[in-house]
């Protein structure tokens, strides 16, 4: 004969939380709003966020506008989530995860990117952060200090594209060929 007991309860598996979370973008000119958006595993039920910069929050998806001053042009911000349900808690920390400035940051774009010769194409600056000085490398060994520049390409061929931009605080650059690009 067989005896057998069944002990009840015996085993519990518990669903503790494994915190992480994103945001929709991390570098961006003063003020700089972030949505935050909870990744956490684990189904929790309190958030506790710590910005960096001395602001929290206790909501699972929260928005956050972080500011920079004169003194400090540029300043990153840690990111800490600490995620909490009834069987426990976990933390995530980004480190130097937001970048705020008061540099600009460089972007372009044209009215068109194929034609015959001479070419003319219109650049127009698309630049964050209010620059205050424009440099064009049009990759023909020309160049233009205008914010939004016209010029003629009298050859066929292909030419690389960027734009240096800079304020008081500091300067970026974009440079583009093809369909890609690259900063810096």
């Amino acid at each position: 004969t067989t005896i057998s007991h069944t002990k009840k309860s015996y085993i519990t598996v518990v669903n503790t939380p494994h915190a992480d979370f994103r945001a929709d973008k991390t570098k961006g000119i003063t003020p700089f709003t972030v949505k935050f958006t909870d990744l956490t595993t684990g189904t929790p039920t309190r958030w506790k966020w710590d910005f960096g910069d001395g602001e929290t929050s206790s909501e699972k998806d929260p928005t956050h506008i972080y500011t920079t001053t004169g003194t400090s042009p540029t300043k990153t911000f840690t990111v800490t989530l600490n995620a909490i349900n009834s069987y426990g808690e976990d933390t995530a920390t980004k480190v130097d995860y937001i970048t705020v400035t008061q540099s600009p940051i460089a972007e372009f774009t044209v009215d068109s990117r194929q034609g015959k010769a001479p070419f003319v194409v219109k650049f127009r600056d698309l630049s964050a952060g209010n620059p205050t000085r424009w440099n064009w490398e049009f990759g023909d060994g020309t160049g233009s200090s205008e914010q939004n520049p016209t010029h003629v390409y009298p050859f066929e061929g292909s030419y690389d594209v960027r734009l240096s931009v800079s304020n008081q605080y500091g300067s970026d650059s974009i440079y583009k060929t093809g369909s890609t690009y690259q900063r810096g």
